[in-house]
């Protein structure tokens, strides 16, 4: 089975990795959305140059910021890291749109 020590880093992965999925196929809903559903009303096209920067910053951070960080720090170090600026970011999201 999986070690003990292992629960906590699986457990936030599919936590992340949830909340990911989550995001990538919610976002293209609430753009879409009327403003009076609390949507943005854009346009399919507005929407797929947005999600093509999207992509391309992803690409970007991939192939040119990642494998530098990545020679610097052990994987367990990058994912734990990482795990709490996603959390920060997301907090920092969600109080955000409290206040507009």
């Amino acid at each position: 089975g999986l070690p003990a020590s292992a629960w906590a880093p699986v457990l936030v992965y599919c936590a992340l990795s949830g909340a990911t999925i989550f995001f990538d196929e919610i976002y293209p809903l609430w753009l879409v959305a009327p403003r009076d559903e609390g949507g943005l009303a854009m346009h399919s096209g507005d929407i797929g140059a947005i999600m093509a920067c999207s992509g391309a910053a992803l690409v970007t951070f991939q192939f040119l910021l990642y494998p530098p960080l990545a020679a610097r720090c052990a994987p367990s170090v990058m994912f734990a890291r990482c795990a709490v600026l996603y959390a920060v970011i997301a907090a920092a999201d969600r109080k955000s749109t409290r206040l507009n």
